[in-house]
């Protein structure tokens, strides 16, 4: 099934952040069933602002059923609808309307949540019933900080990810010990390391790894708290403790298409290309139109630049530039052509590849090289030589 992003009825765009919460909030508590499979919010956060027919939907997604809904809160008042519609048949499984306090917002997500996956396959699911531990209404304050957090660092700008990293402190403030909070602010300090936007990236990311192992010790079970302490790992150099952790990530949710994706990116830089190629796979299987897939297409030029061959240099290359038409926006997928194609002997292509990258950001090689943990030195050392080849003065 696919949830996609409750519409915002408030009349106040500000208010985005919280309509998105509550459909996040609901693919988590759906993903606990062990018979759904739910596509990853990247995949269906991309029908946002459209009125998408739920056929389509489901063409796009490889997907049964879907989800819509949306969210009105004014002052003290919270309206919240959903529905459960075939996307095969158009028809509509289940409805239902919820005007509470919003004091009672966690108890309407379960409600939610419990009453989709019941209308599915009522013969074998059991009702999931009370799946969330009585809270305090003062949580919702916690909740709101962590969605915009959410909210800001989903938009990858500099301004947002610190703006981010000021929600998360607050949230932290107040429950110190959360996971989701701990490590969403983990991966500020890995954005931070990895766009070479600190002056101690080391420091940084000692505070990243601090942060992640506290979310995993705090909750041995969030998947999400696993990727981010695998892919601290990785980063630290610690390649063969991250694929243990992400492997566990998939064990608590086999269809975490971020944790799969991971795990290629870290067996890439190891050099074991087949592996990675594998899991770069089933990243894009499970999360079909995540926008993140350029991601993967990196991970696999990666793959095909460490075998070395003269079709591998091929290979790599067309990866880099799907990654490249995939997100242009992101400075180091232009590096990663340079390289490719630099090593493919390509240079006047590359030369201009490495102009649009260091036109986007003048790359270290202190911060390259935490964000390209080559298990092998020499990898390591063809990628820089390819890269000053063409001009690179990091």
């Amino acid at each position: 099934m696919a949830v996609l992003p409750f519409t915002n009825l408030s009349g106040n765009k500000e208010q985005e952040y919280f309509s998105d919460g509550i459909a996040e909030d609901i693919i988590a508590h759906l993903t606990r069933s062990r018979w759904l499979f739910v596509t990853s919010r990247n995949s269906s956060f991309t029908y946002r602002g459209e009125a998408v027919p739920s056929k389509r939907v489901a063409h796009e997604l490889g997907v049964r059923y879907v989800v819509y809904g949306s969210v009105r809160l004014a002052g003290p008042k919270l309206r919240i609808t959903a529905e459960l519609v075939d996307g095969i048949t158009g028809d509509t499984l289940w409805a239902n309307r919820y005007d509470r306090s919003p004091a009672d917002l966690f108890a309407v997500q379960d409600e939610i949540s419990g009453a989709i996956t019941s209308a599915i396959e009522p013969v074998y699911l059991r009702s999931e019933e009370n799946l969330a531990k009585k809270r305090d209404p003062a949580e919702l304050a916690h909740w709101d900080l962590l969605m915009r957090a959410r909210w800001h660092f989903w938009r990858s700008s500099k301004e947002d990810v610190e703006l981010a990293a000021t929600h998360l402190r607050a949230a932290l403030q107040t429950h110190p010990e959360d996971a989701a909070a701990m490590a969403l602010l983990a991966f500020v300090y890995l954005t931070r390391v990895w766009a070479g936007w600190v002056p101690d990236p080391r420091g940084a990311l000692q505070e990243a790894h601090g942060l992640a192992k506290q979310a995993v010790l705090s909750d041995p079970h969030d998947a999400y708290a696993l990727l981010t302490l695998g892919t601290t790992l990785s980063v630290m150099g610690e390649a063969g403790r991250a694929v243990d952790t992400l492997k566990l990530a998939l064990e608590v949710y086999p269809q975490f298409a971020a944790a799969a994706g991971e795990l290629g990116r870290v067996y890439a830089f190891m050099g074991m290309s087949d592996e990675a190629h594998e899991f770069a796979v089933q990243a894009a299987d499970a999360s079909p139109q995540d926008p993140h897939a350029s991601l993967w297409l990196r991970t696999r030029a990666i793959a095909e630049f460490v075998r070395n061959t003269d079709e591998s240099a091929v290979a790599a290359v067309a990866f880099a530039k799907a990654a490249v038409a995939k997100r242009s926006d992101w400075f180091f997928n232009h590096y990663l052509l340079a390289a490719c194609l630099s090593a493919a002997g390509h240079i006047e292509e590359a030369q201009a590849a490495m102009v649009r990258a260091q036109s986007m950001s003048a790359y270290s090689e202190k911060a390259l090289r935490l964000g390209h943990p080559f298990s092998n030195l020499n990898d390591y050392v063809r990628f820089v030589h390819a890269l000053r080849e063409v001009g690179w003065n990091g």
